[in-house]
């Protein structure tokens, strides 16, 4: 008689602080889904909080296996590792607390995983919810362009089919990864960075031989920042987090991530000396916004977004690349680079 295979555990682990209408909208999204197997809900809440202890209280009362935790407040790496440390599944599921996930995600992590055993990763984009605004769709647009964010792209969108995938194509809000290969490993976020502790973690276990999957109909409904000072931090912080990367992983760098920081000083410089040398770099840019722009707004079939992006993209590169030039002043080229 044939035997029935046990279907794999999956723990959902978040980590939250001071959201709590992101937090129950996520945690709803979660009960709602049409996998009703064997899984737990582990939520780390990071620093004190005492309305998001209440609203999990409550919760908790009327969902199956959400647990969560306080911690005293700590980097997202440490607080997701502190979620790895409790967790009891064969399978972790990381999301943020301001996600929507979709009714069949879960199976679609679960059901993947069962049937390839060779794969230790999988992850799916992120992208803007029906009801977001104009300007949370827009930002979303620059990052789903090669122009806007080369092969980060796939994080913030559906392309293609299964594919193999890197550190640079999976994102931390949409990201799963089987318990075994993490305790084999013995790898866990990094601690230190202020983000991207998922491309570090993911780049030990490249190096390890784990095989990551890229699922392009894993799709998270991710809300994005609602307006240019958010968005700005927000590329600004990832410019940091890719520094730190670099330092950590030299061989993970990338002419592309600098090109920025480059455009950066280059319209310092152009600016302070009036020198038409530097104006040629600028001028290219400009003109690769404006392609980029129309293309993507046409493919959107949103001519409002095509002014939108001419600004966008702008904003995204330099904030980005003061990010990534403030790390490098902050902490000596010289420690950086001597490793390349």
């Amino acid at each position: 008689m044939k035997t029935q295979k046990k279907t794999p555990k999956l723990s959902v682990v978040v980590a939250t602080h001071n959201r709590q209408a992101q937090l129950k909208r996520c945690i709803d999204s979660v009960y709602s889904s049409d996998f009703n197997q064997n899984y737990e809900v582990i939520v780390v809440v990071n620093g004190e909080c005492k309305k998001s202890i209440k609203l999990l209280r409550e919760l908790s009362r009327s969902r199956k296996n959400l647990i969560y935790y306080k911690i005293e407040k700590t980097t997202l790496g440490a607080t997701r590792n502190h979620g790895i440390s409790k967790a009891q599944g064969d399978i972790l599921y990381f999301i943020d607390d301001d996600v929507i996930v979709p009714q069949d995600n879960l199976s679609k992590v679960v059901g993947l995983f069962s049937k390839h055993a060779d794969v230790d990763v999988l992850g799916g984009p992120n992208i803007s919810p029906i009801e977001s605004s104009r300007f949370q769709r827009y930002s979303g647009y620059v990052l789903q362009t090669y122009f806007g964010a080369a092969n980060m792209r796939y994080r913030y969108g559906s392309f293609g089919k299964n594919t193999p995938a890197d550190e640079r194509m999976l994102i931390l809000c949409n990201l799963a990864i089987r318990a075994d290969s993490l305790k084999k490993s013995k790898v866990r976020f990094d601690s230190d960075v202020v983000r991207n502790e998922e491309n570090i973690l993911l780049q030990h276990m490249t190096e390890k031989g784990h095989k990551m999957i890229y699922m392009p109909d894993l799709i998270m409904y991710h809300d994005r920042r609602k307006n240019i000072y958010g968005f700005a931090s927000q590329l600004f912080m990832y410019g940091r987090g890719r520094i730190q990367n670099i330092a950590k992983y030299p061989e993970t760098f990338n002419p592309l991530f600098i090109m920025p920081a480059m455009l950066v000083v280059d319209t310092i410089i152009y600016f302070v000396t009036s020198n038409a040398l530097f104006a040629a770099p600028i001028i290219t840019y400009l003109l690769l916004d404006f392609v980029s722009s129309s293309v993507k707004s046409y493919r959107e079939k949103d001519i409002i977004s095509f002014f939108a992006l001419l600004f966008l993209f702008p904003i995204a590169h330099f904030s980005y690349g003061l990010g990534f030039t403030y790390e490098i002043l902050k902490n000596g080229s010289e420690k950086i680079f001597s490793r390349l």
